[in-house]
């Protein structure tokens, strides 16, 4: 390598900042010299990226949501384009957040700067005109979904498949009672754990009704404990103020999130990378979302599956019930929690079918594989591009 190569990243929300990271690890191992901007979370910056925006700041889910920040955005989106022109990077690569990253694909496009992007939009969702887009302004589609290989195909649209990072980051075999020390939880007690979203309105609206099952099961098991996962890039005022005092029973918490998981009897989790994350750790549990009105009936307008947990679409079944807006209501949520914590067999007949799905999302070292992919074509000297 003769001269240092720039690069700027782009991932907006919390799942895409730990997933921007894993692949930055590895392409810094590939190249140390490599500068690496642009926007994410502390994952990112940790490893000397400079950001441009945090994102605390930029996560939105929702078309209203993201209609009241409109504005914002647009500075985002102007800011993040003079500093393509700036800079001139060797290399821009985007990470989920469709919304935002395919107009900026486009600038880069225009400009002359190659793209990839890591972590698809879900075209086979919703919004199949974007594969267009996808097309004519990337330069390379690395996916980490088994099935989208085969998908994008179809449109005569070229993927690279690197298996689901959550094989590598989430281990296989465990020891439960050697978990449950360490974590210091009884080995009797069930505990049930809490994932209500990343983004602030997620927890305003997902929290309180996962709180108040939870309290309807204290009523019935009796020896039972809860814990809530906190998102790094929200306050715990904000889940505090939610909880209330006097609820001892539940725990927030910042760390071994998979080690809580993999604890836990059952998960309350929302919609999003989440269920993912708990069907890989092997957990039962019931998917609890609800968002605002008109978010929620555009979406049923314009969404062309019948499902919206990701752990449901890779397994291609409903492996965990789905509780959306007026049915993720305490006692329906709770009714399906009781039926995990009483009968063994149906937990257990879960946990078959989600020992599947980790199945499905091999082969491990994803990061590393997209790694290799991006510094042949993109970073080294002799590099052809699209």
């Amino acid at each position: 390598m003769t001269s240092k190569k720039r690069i700027f990243i782009s991932a907006g929300e919390s799942s895409g900042d730990f997933h921007a990271s894993g692949l930055v690890k590895e392409l810094l191992k590939l190249n140390p010299d490599l500068k690496i901007e642009g926007l994410g979370g502390d994952n990112l910056s940790i490893l000397g990226v400079k950001l441009l925006y945090h994102t605390r700041d930029l996560a939105a889910m929702g078309f209203w949501e993201v209609i009241k920040k409109l504005s914002f955005f647009m500075d985002v989106r102007n800011d993040c384009r003079k500093h393509l022109m700036d800079k001139k990077p060797d290399l821009i690569i985007l990470v989920d957040y469709p919304g935002f990253n395919l107009r900026l694909a486009r600038d880069a496009h225009a400009l002359g700067i190659p793209v990839v992007y890591f972590i698809l939009p879900q075209v086979w969702a919703w919004k199949p005109n974007r594969i267009e887009a996808l097309k004519k302004y990337c330069n390379m589609l690395i996916s980490i979904l088994p099935f989208e290989k085969e998908f994008f195909a179809r449109y005569n649209t070229e993927v690279e498949y690197v298996g689901h990072p959550f094989t590598d980051t989430i281990p296989d075999e465990t020891d439960l009672s050697e978990i449950k020390t360490k974590l210091n939880l009884a080995e009797t007690a069930k505990l049930i754990c809490m994932l209500p979203g990343s983004r602030e309105q997620e927890l305003e609206r997902n929290l309180p009704p996962m709180v108040e099952a939870f309290s309807i099961l204290k009523q019935k098991h009796g020896n039972i404990k809860g814990v809530i996962i906190k998102a790094e890039n929200l306050s715990a005022d904000l889940y505090l103020k939610i909880i209330g005092k006097g609820n001892e029973s539940i725990e927030l918490v910042e760390r071994d999130k998979y080690d809580y998981i993999k604890a836990s009897n059952a998960v309350m989790v929302a919609s999003g990378t989440a269920t993912l994350e708990t069907a890989v750790c092997g957990t039962p549990g019931v998917v609890v979302y609800k968002t605002s009105l008109f978010t929620y009936l555009l979406a049923k307008r314009l969404v062309k599956i019948d499902m919206i947990a990701m752990a449901n679409i890779v397994a291609g079944e409903r492996v965990f019930p789905e509780l959306i807006q007026k049915d993720a209501a305490p006692e329906r949520i709770a009714d399906e929690i009781d039926k995990i914590l009483s009968d063994k067999s149906y937990s257990d007949d879960i946990k078959k079918r989600l020992s599947n799905i980790r199945e499905k999302l091999e082969p491990g070292g994803s990061y590393g594989r997209a790694a290799k992919l991006i510094n042949r074509d993109f970073l080294q000297e002799h590099s052809s591009q699209k």
